[in-house]
């Protein structure tokens, strides 16, 4: 079973002294050479669940989904609920993945009726918090197969952030850290009550 106590401070969920110990030594870490291509996911002091990947890992979010799944139903969650953690996860791992430098890292926290999504990278630029498509912008013309790809593109990209905004009712944040950054999103546990 995958399960760990929260450590609360104020009603606020905080890191517990020994995660923020674990945390700067995994940030000031190099990864060694076989951790360089698997991901790892356990239990840790603080939060349910922490997953660890680099940008060599294979399919770290499939790794991440089913561990985040596999957590979640332990603790009883609803299906429903599951697949909404879930998909927020594997969009938090996808964006650091290729939007930011590794290695990587995913805690999931339980903070009583909310569930907290951090993911830390190694990059300080911060993604909008209010995520809305940008209008594309054109210093030329297309021609009408570039204007097709560009049209595609937009239209398959650039909507994660917009969706765990959605998922997380606005509750997406982002902070820099001393390695780089971390992004955060708050769930409810029991959407029908948010």
């Amino acid at each position: 079973m995958l399960t760990a106590t929260p450590h609360h401070r104020g009603g606020r969920i905080t890191q517990a002294p020994e995660h923020e110990a674990l945390a700067s030594a995994v940030d000031r870490r190099p990864p060694r050479q076989e951790d360089r291509t698997r991901s790892t996911c356990q239990p840790i002091a603080g939060a349910v669940l922490s997953c660890e990947w680099t940008a060599a890992t294979d399919h770290p979010t499939v790794h991440i989904r089913h561990h985040v799944a596999e957590a979640l139903h332990a603790l009883g969650f609803a299906q429903d609920r599951i697949d909404d953690v879930v998909l927020a996860a594997s969009e938090l791992a996808a964006n650091a993945t290729e939007h930011a430098e590794g290695p990587y890292r995913l805690l999931l926290h339980n903070a009583g009726p909310t569930y907290l999504l951090e993911c830390h990278d190694h990059s300080s630029t911060l993604p909008p918090v209010d995520p809305r498509p940008a209008p594309p912008t054109h210093d030329s013309p297309l021609s009408e197969p570039d204007a097709d790809a560009l049209l595609t593109q937009l239209g398959e990209r650039g909507r994660g952030l917009a969706m765990l905004s959605h998922l997380s009712n606005g509750r997406l944040s982002a902070q820099t850290t001393p390695t780089g950054k971390k992004v955060l999103v708050t769930l409810i546990r029991d959407a029908r009550k948010a």
